[in-house]
């Protein structure tokens, strides 16, 4: 289950960031002032090798897999994101509706729709 990390906290912008996490899945949404949702960003599989989806209302996906930022010697870096192939939409559904229950219902509503456009539109491109 997501649980809320910290306080929510308003940028310059006047956006609202709500950050939650579980052992499976952090998400971030950022809220516009009207509270209608800019952006969120959906890390998921972080057992494994963590992907990490983003929409944004002004610039669409992007997706990638996170580079933990771990060097060869142990040496802690700052984590990046790089570009990869690694869509997983059944296993980033599945681990989103196991973990949202406690979300309100337009946000989980929003975003499940959300992964199912960019679910389509990564069929859609796989047959360009």
């Amino acid at each position: 289950m997501l649980k809320p990390i910290g306080k929510s906290r308003r940028n310059e912008n006047n956006v609202i960031r709500q950050w939650f996490m579980n052992e499976e899945v952090d998400l971030i949404l950022f809220r516009n002032p009207d509270q209608s949702l800019q952006q969120f960003q959906l890390s998921y599989d972080k057992l494994s090798f963590e992907k990490l989806l983003i929409w944004d209302k002004d610039h669409g996906f992007s997706h990638g897999c996170v580079d933990d930022g771990q060097d060869i010697y142990g040496r802690a870096r700052a984590p990046v994101v790089n570009a990869c192939d690694g869509f997983n939409a059944q296993l980033l559904s599945q681990q989103f509706k196991r973990a949202c229950e406690k979300l309100s219902p337009d946000i989980q509503d929003f975003i499940i729709n959300k992964l199912s456009l960019f679910a389509c539109r990564k069929r859609f491109d796989n047959l360009c």
